[in-house]
């Protein structure tokens, strides 16, 4: 049985399909040239070409759509590898190396503690839901700029509270989740941090 995700591939020059690139529960990415990656949907029910709509309603959220269809997508490649480093190293300052412990700043464990999730020994240490859940909150700032190097601080204060603050502010249908999770962020070729998918 041919699969559907092959079929697509016929659609475009197969010397432009370079190799996986990455995949989700419901997709697999191919680099599609040096500043592109094309998203195959492999699940059958159309969640690429839903989302990709999104996309295109709100261009300084997400990443450039140069070309879609029900199940799949071109878009613009984002260096996700940066704003992981940043998360991770923001994670490093704020947290242990553990999910178990919470950070040892007092103020910011309490917000920790009132967003755990999955039982009472767990702490969501995601950067960026932090930052989501608290975006109006200055003692958070501070405690930020207290508790993190100037170019880590600099870089949520640029980058991240902005893009996060436009996230919040959109809505869109409820059966399409906004996935605030630090590894679904990358930079666009311009230094510009957009959410990866949602």
């Amino acid at each position: 049985m041919i699969k559907l995700v092959d079929l697509l591939k016929e659609i475009y020059d197969k010397d432009l399909i370079g190799p996986e690139y990455s995949e989700g529960g419901q997709h697999k990415i191919y680099l599609y040239d040096k500043d592109k990656i094309i998203k195959f949907n492999y699940s059958g029910e159309g969640e690429i070409g839903d989302n990709v709509k999104i996309f295109t309603q709100y261009p300084d959220i997400f990443p450039k759509v140069y070309d879609m269809g029900y199940d799949y997508a071109i878009l613009e490649k984002l260096d996700d590898k940066k704003a992981a480093s940043e998360t991770w190293e923001c994670k490093k300052y704020l947290f242990s190396q553990s999910s178990e412990t919470p950070p040892e700043n007092q103020y910011i464990s309490k917000l920790v503690q009132r967003s755990r999730i999955n039982g009472p020994n767990w702490y969501d240490s995601k950067v960026s839901k932090l930052i989501y859940n608290n975006l109006d909150d200055n003692e958070l700032k501070s405690q930020l700029q207290k508790e993190l190097p100037s170019n880590l601080y600099d870089s949520l204060i640029k980058n991240w509270y902005p893009l996060l603050q436009k996230v919040k502010n959109i809505s869109w249908s409820s059966k399409i989740e906004k996935d605030i999770n630090d590894e679904n962020f990358g930079y666009n070729s311009k230094g510009e941090l957009k959410m990866l998918d949602i």
